[in-house]
Order: C-alpha cells, then structure tokens, then sequence
C-alpha cells in the first residue's frame, strides 16, 4: 500500500508517519495493503474526512481511535502509535479554537483533574509496556519544579527573604470558573511561601471552601483588597475575569509593600508600574 492512502486524511500526516517509520515503513505498509487492513483502515479514512467536514467532531475522535487500533493490529510499536496518534489528531482538529494561542498562555503550571491523571496514567502505560515516553516524563517534572518555582519568584520580588512577610493571593483554583483544587499550582506556591516563612493572605471567587481544606494555614478573605491589606506582595495566580479589572490604585494603597507578581500575564507593566507597583511578570 502506499502513501495516498493517508493523504485522504492529510499529507502532513503521510509525511510525518513516512518520515517516523523510515525503513520499516515498506513492509508496514504492505501488510496495511491486504484487504483485510486495507478495507478496515480506507472505512475509517474515508468516515473520518467526511465527519471533519460535517464538524461531527466526536465521532471524528472515535475514528482516530478505530485507527488507531486498526495499526496496532499491523505491528506498530507503543511508541509509533503515540507519534501518529499525536500527528493525526493535531492535524485534523487544526481548526478547533481551543488549540492555539488562548490556550498557550503564561502561567504558574497545569493542574485540575484531567490533565495530570492522563500524563501519568500514559507514564504507567509506557512503563507497563517497557516503551518509556522521555517526553512524557520531562513534561510531568517540569511541571512540578515549576510550580515551586514560581513561588520562588515571588520570594525574589520580595528582596529574597520572606520570613515575616505577607503576601496576598489573588486566585487558588488551578482555573477561573470553578472551584476545584485538584493540582492546582497554588497549593505548591502556598507551600513554598509557608517553609520561607511568609504568611499568605488568599482570595478566590469560587475556591475558598475548597481550598481552606487543603491549606488551612492560608488566611481566606473577602475580596482582592482585603487579601492585599497590609501586603508586602501581591501575586495573581488564577485569571478570573474580576482580577482583569482591579482597581490598582485601591490596591495599591492597601498595600504595606508595592511587590506586584502577575503569573497569568494578565496586565501591562506599564499600567501596574504607573500605579506604583514593582512589576513582575513571566517571560517578560
């Protein structure tokens, strides 16, 4: 069989998995090119195209599984099923509005209850079938150190020492729009804050029940300037819509220090710098 096969879903895709298997990709194809792969993989092709188009994007996914699964019957190793699996389902959701920019924001790392679970559930898979994703792995570490990192940083925005100091949290959910506190990033930061010797003053639209369960040394406030009351830094760490449009000058006078922390990236340094804060931002 050859490559057109794939190119009714993409040529992207036909090259990115020519280009992966290499050598083997001769006799893998060959073996997809008897009837009974051919006829199973050019259905699946074929239902795919057709429901992209129609945007039926579920059953879209349901047939990159069949897929998925039809090549694993044709000898593809853990690891080449991943590649193609990424490859073919980056290239046919290419229009998805939710893989893009808005998604690609900065911030304190990733938590909640899919994201997390699915990384390690795919590590345990790869470990089980002795076919390591390095990937994978360097991914889930990287997350956690930074989670500590950023807790880190707003120790530096505080002169590096924050025995004694108060810091206000704006935000504790790993996102806006919910109350959950599943590996959120804020849980480390308090963490880190708490052995520094900061105390930590918090605010959060939805996740106080939640997180007062989680971090019961964390004082939990009314609003934004309450947490900030007194404060020697204030640190944004979920962006709710109601962080977006502070008051900064309220905020700023309630303040005992003017250490301003933005882990979302959510202003402009040079509005928080005209209302007297010390700006500090993530990659910029």
């Amino acid at each position: 069989m050859s490559i057109p096969l794939f190119e009714r879903v993409h040529s992207e895709v036909a090259q990115a998995v020519a280009a992966r298997l290499g050598a083997r990709s001769t006799s893998i194809f060959a073996r997809m090119g008897e009837p009974r792969c051919r006829d199973h993989v050019d259905r699946v092709l074929v239902a795919l195209e057709q429901d992209l188009a129609a945007g039926k994007r579920e059953r879209v996914r349901s047939a990159m599984q069949a897929l998925i699964e039809a090549l694993a019957d044709e000898g593809l190793t853990f690891s080449d099923l991943r590649f193609f699996a990424l490859t073919l389902r980056s290239t046919v959701e290419a229009d998805d509005n939710r893989i893009g920019s808005k998604f690609l924001h900065a911030g304190p790392g990733y938590g909640g209850s899919c994201f997390p679970k699915d990384t390690l559930a795919l590590l345990k898979t790869a470990q089980d079938n002795d076919s390591p994703v390095r990937i994978v792995e360097a991914v889930v570490q990287a997350n956690d150190l930074r989670k500590r990192a950023m807790g880190r940083k707003i120790i530096a925005a505080l002169g590096g020492d924050a025995r004694g100091k108060k810091v206000a949290l704006l935000g504790l959910t790993f996102k806006p729009n919910t109350d959950d506190m599943r590996d959120a990033p804020s849980i480390a930061i308090v963490q880190t804050l708490l052995d520094a010797g900061a105390q930590v003053h918090a605010h959060d639209p939805e996740g106080m029940e939640e997180a007062s369960k989680i971090l019961p040394e964390v004082v939990m406030t009314d609003s934004a300037y309450a947490a900030a009351e007194g404060a020697d830094a204030v640190a944004l760490v979920t962006e709710w819509d109601a962080y977006r449009a502070l008051d900064l000058a309220k905020l700023r006078s309630a303040m005992n220090g003017d250490a301003m922390v933005d882990l979302r990236n959510i202003y402009r340094s040079n509005e928080i710098e005209a209302a007297g804060f010390r700006y500090s931002s993530i990659g910029r």
